[in-house]
């Protein structure tokens, strides 16, 4: 039997508007909803095999290789680099084993994006480095870090620009750091953890 010539009809598949639940008009084609799920499913298993190989593959240095990093820009405090270096190493073992545990849903950010670290200094007791950091924000932050328990936090979150640079106090318990504020260079001064 032949079909009328005004019957739409879907260009992928040529089924009429009668046989499927949905046709889609666009300029001079149609597309069914079988079609549409059938196209659906080719693009999702090509993006997933894209992911999987664009996933980059992450080397961990050892913590001797990051002490002698480290080495290379502080002279003494050899306890507080070893420290360093190993609390490093743990933390990028630790963001493999859960990217791997849920297939890469616990990344912070985008796998693309690289944290930036500069300007780093040990407290004069080797207990705490400070350093500025976009590790979880748009921006660059203060951060410390706590070298007995590897826990860090931010010193600046609530200045949404990025810190310049900055500089502990002699006895560690005063930090003056500077942050581009629009364009414009703005000093804020902050008490750090106490030193004992």
């Amino acid at each position: 039997m032949a079909r009328p010539h005004n019957l739409t009809l879907c260009s992928f598949c040529g089924k009429s508007h009668a046989e499927v639940k949905k046709l889609i008009a666009g300029p001079g084609v149609y597309i069914c909803d079988n079609c549409i799920h059938v196209c659906k499913g080719v693009l999702d298993k090509e993006l997933a095999a894209d992911t999987k190989r664009t996933t980059p593959k992450l080397k961990i240095p050892k913590p001797a290789a990051i002490k002698a990093e480290l080495d290379r820009y502080c002279i003494g405090q050899n306890h507080a680099k070893k420290t360093l270096a190993v609390a490093v190493h743990n933390h990028y073992k630790r963001i493999i084993h859960e990217r791997k545990a849920t297939g890469g849903a616990a990344a912070p950010r985008d796998d693309k994006a690289e944290v930036s670290y500069s300007g780093g200094e040990f407290e004069p007791k080797g207990r705490w480095f400070y350093c500025t950091s976009d590790e979880g924000s748009e921006f660059k932050q203060l951060r410390s870090y706590r070298l007995d328990d590897f826990s860090s936090e931010s010193l600046t979150s609530k200045i949404p620009w990025d810190v310049e640079e900055f500089d502990l106090s002699p006895n560690g318990t005063l930090m003056a750091y500077a942050f581009n504020e629009a364009g414009t260079t703005r000093w804020g001064v902050k008490m750090t953890v106490p030193s004992d």
